[in-house]
């Protein structure tokens, strides 16, 4: 028996969740929600489900699910393939669960890619039929997820994280009564049935990657960067960051950009691998290009001196306005106030601030990271928020942005 005690504003960590329940392995073979209890204050309890390990069987009938759903339009195409699928579920690099009715009919899933290297716990593809979205207990079968995997790979993976869709605050209310609290704005990031959308990236940490695995080097920033630090700052206590103005002096660059190279690959689904390099050097820029949503995302970067950095990022504003790019996102120091101007210079905007995202194996220790993103058009869509979401993005002066208050 799961029995759940605590209030939702103790919980910082997802250690505070954790251990604030009362259980011993928590096998997730043929468990159903009906196995343990939540007291989530609800009026009313909805039909339990069953959570169960995706088999290589089930491929088909997930795939099935987001096809369905989505029209064939969901952009991570992977998700709609069942060869893909299969492999996912027999690759050890990732966890399946699925949501069964009382009759074991599928009725949803979500998907964890676990990056062990990077301890970090990616969360995505959660889903669930229509026709069964009212009546069966969706939000304690995923905490019940969260549980098993929290607690089974508690010393491998640190941080967990996704990205929550504003057409809804489903995904938004559930990360929050377990500790994955939003931590950075996405505007119109994706699109979904033919709609443009913005998203929330979420984060929950176990409490070692906030302590002892965080460096304790003051994070370095420009001023632009503050209102997204004091955000992150009021929930997990970051300590006193310096602040500087740095001036942005290029020279010599005509030579770095006779230098440049690029290199493009494309996968089967049609998303395409970009990298900039510079000819003898090992630095170089690369991200992944998706065609249907028109965005450049997992950027990774690495350079020697602020002129390559600077010449990446002109070659990245000639390929957003070639290929009419909306979205483009990266990641970038906290500790590289240069790195940050170049960014802002190139048009980026700090829309989020996340502790100890960048796990450094050279000494063992998470850095900070700075959410930089760009975007095209205006934000129209009327936003459903949670109130955590809603002090995030009033940080930002996008204009047209009509936020509902989920409560």
């Amino acid at each position: 028996m799961l029995i759940e005690k605590f209030s939702k504003r103790e919980i910082l960590t997802l250690n505070d969740f954790l251990e604030q329940l009362d259980f011993k392995n928590f096998d997730l073979r043929n468990k159903k929600t009906s196995d343990f209890t939540l007291s989530l204050g609800r009026k009313f309890e909805k039909n339990p489900l069953k959570l169960q390990i995706a088999m290589p069987k089930d491929a088909k009938e997930i795939s099935d699910i987001f096809i369905n759903i989505y029209k064939n339009t969901y952009p991570n195409k992977k998700l709609e393939s069942l060869n893909e699928i299969s492999n996912m579920i027999k690759d050890p690099n990732f966890e399946i669960i699925l949501f069964k009715n009382e009759f074991d009919k599928i009725i949803g899933c979500v998907f964890f890619h676990l990056e062990f290297e990077k301890k970090r716990g990616y969360i995505f593809g959660f889903v669930v039929k229509k026709n069964y979205q009212k009546n069966y207990d969706i939000l304690k079968g995923l905490l019940g997820c969260f549980i098993y995997l929290w607690d089974k790979y508690k010393s491998k993976i640190l941080v967990w994280y996704g990205e929550a869709r504003t057409n809804e605050t489903g995904a938004q209310y559930i990360g929050s009564l377990c500790g994955i609290y939003p931590i950075a704005f996405y505007p119109n990031k994706d699109i979904f049935l033919g709609r443009v959308e913005s998203e929330i990236l979420q984060i929950a940490y176990d409490k070692n990657a906030l302590e002892k695995y965080r460096n304790k080097k003051p994070a370095i920033l420009i001023r632009q960067v503050l209102n997204v630090y004091m955000y992150s700052n009021k929930r997990y206590n970051l300590g006193k960051p310096i602040i500087e103005n740095p001036e942005v002096k290029i020279t010599q660059v005509n030579k770095l950009k006779e230098d440049l190279v690029t290199k493009t690959s494309r996968d089967r689904f049609g998303i395409e691998f970009i990298e900039f390099s510079l000819k003898n050097k090992n630095s170089y820029f690369r991200f992944l290009h998706n065609p249907f949503v028109k965005n450049f995302e997992k950027v990774e970067y690495h350079v020697s001196n602020i002129e390559e950095l600077c010449v990446f990022l002109q070659k990245l504003k000639i390929y957003i306005q070639k290929l009419k790019i909306r979205y483009c996102e990266c990641f970038v120091s906290a500790y590289s106030p240069l790195h940050q101007k170049c960014f802002l210079n190139a048009g980026f905007r700090p829309r989020g601030y996340v502790p100890s995202w960048e796990f450094n194996k050279d000494i063992n220790l998470f850095e900070d990271r700075i959410v930089f993103n760009y975007f095209d058009g205006k934000i129209k869509n009327e936003m459903k928020l949670i109130p955590e979401s809603i002090e995030l993005v009033r940080l930002f002066n996008d204009s047209e942005i009509e936020l509902i208050d989920f409560f």
